[in-house]
C-alpha cells in the first residue's frame, strides 16, 4: 500500500487506523468503538477495510446508505455476509484459501496416497471464514479431520498432541489472538508456531506466510503485498474515475506464495521439489 502512495499523483489524503486485536490488553469493545470514532472523525470518501475481524466488527456496522465508499481486503468471507454489493458502493479483493495449491504439493511429496488432513486455528473471524471456506472444498481422495477453532494455547496444544496424532498433515491457520493462560494476554505467534513444528507428528503446513517467517517449515499462502498493492491501486483508480462514476469490478488473484524454511523441512525428511524452492526464493520467502 505505501509504495502505491509514493508512486500516487492524486491529491489524497490518507489515514491510517489500526485496532491492534493482536496486542495484549487490547478489548475488542474498545478497539471496535475506536475505530468508529476515527472513521466519523475524519469522514473519508473511501474506506479500505482490511481483513474480516474489521470487516466484521467494523465497517459492516455502518449504514450502508450513509458510510463511505468501501474497498475491502482480504476478506475470506463473502461480500454479502458484510452487506457488500455493487449497490453499496463496495467493491474489493476476495482472499482465496490454497486448498488446490496444497493438494499439488502433496501430490509430489506423497504421491497417490489418500491422506488425513487435521486442521487447527484461532476462534476468531478469520479462523471461522478460513475453516469455513476448507471445509467447503474438493480435496478429492484425501479426508479432512478433525478439525477444531481454539480459544487458548493449552487448547492449541492438546489438539496437536492427541486430536491430530494420527493425521498425516496439520493445516495451520491464523495464529493471532491465541490466548496465554493469562488474562488478557496472547500468545506470541512465533512461540505457537515453533511449539507446533516441533511437537505436532503431522507435517505442518501453514497458510499464512508468516507460518515460515515465525519459524515454521512450510507455508501456501495468499501473497500479502501483492494484496495490498491491488487494493490501494483500486481505491485510487476509483477515486480518480469519480466514486459517484460506478463501481468497480472485484479483483480476483488466482496464485499463492510458497514459503520454505529449509532446516525445519530437511529434519523431518522432507526433499521440496526444485519448482517450489525457486518459487519461494523468487519472492524472499525461503529461509535457511
Amino acid at each position: 500500500m505505501q509504495e502505491q502512495l509514493r508512486q500516487n499523483k492524486l491529491p489524497v489524503a490518507v489515514d491510517f487506523h489500526y485496532m491492534n486485536l493482536d496486542t495484549d490488553g487490547t478489548q475488542p469493545n474498545v478497539a471496535v468503538a475506536a475505530a468508529l470514532r476515527a472513521i466519523r472523525a475524519s469522514q473519508p470518501d473511501l474506506l479500505i477495510s482490511v481483513d474480516d475481524e474489521s470487516n466484521k466488527l467494523v465497517t459492516s456496522q455502518l449504514s450502508p446508505t450513509s458510510r463511505p465508499a468501501v474497498a475491502y481486503l482480504a476478506i475470506l468471507e463473502t461480500p454479502a455476509t458484510y452487506g457488500y454489493s455493487p449497490n453499496t458502493r463496495a467493491t474489493g479483493l476476495e482472499e482465496q484459501v490454497p486448498h488446490e495449491a496444497i493438494i499439488d504439493l502433496l501430490a509430489k511429496l506423497k504421491p497417490s496416497k489418500p491422506l488425513r488432513i487435521a486442521i487447527i486455528g484461532v476462534d476468531s473471524a478469520t479462523g471461522n471464514a478460513e475453516m469455513k471456506r476448507l471445509l467447503a472444498s474438493d480435496w478429492q481422495h484425501h479426508s479432512i479431520g478433525p478439525t477444531k477453532l481454539v480459544e487458548t494455547n493449552k487448547q492449541w496444544q492438546e489438539f496437536v498432541l492427541n486430536d491430530a496424532k494420527d493425521a498425516d498433515v496439520l493445516l495451520v491457520l491464523d495464529t493471532d489472538m491465541l490466548q496465554a493462560e493469562e488474562v488478557g494476554v496472547l500468545m506470541p505467534v512465533s512461540e505457537i508456531i515453533q511449539w507446533t513444528e516441533t511437537n505436532a507428528r503431522a507435517l505442518p503446513i501453514g497458510i499464512r506466510e508468516n507460518y515460515v517467517t515465525h519459524g515454521g517449515g512450510l507455508a501456501i499462502s495468499a501473497p500479502p503485498s501483492v494484496y495490498g498493492k491491488l487494493a490501494m491501486q483500486l481505491a485510487l483508480q476509483w477515486i480518480d474515475d469519480g466514486l459517484e462514476s460506478g463501481v468497480p469490478a472485484p479483483i480476483q488473484v488466482p496464485y499463492f506464495y510458497v514459503s520454505i524454511r529449509a532446516s525445519a523441512t530437511e529434519k523431518r525428511g522432507i526433499e521440496l521439489p526444485l519448482v517450489y524452492q525457486e518459487l519461494a526464493r523468487s519472492t524472499g520467502g525461503l529461509y535457511p
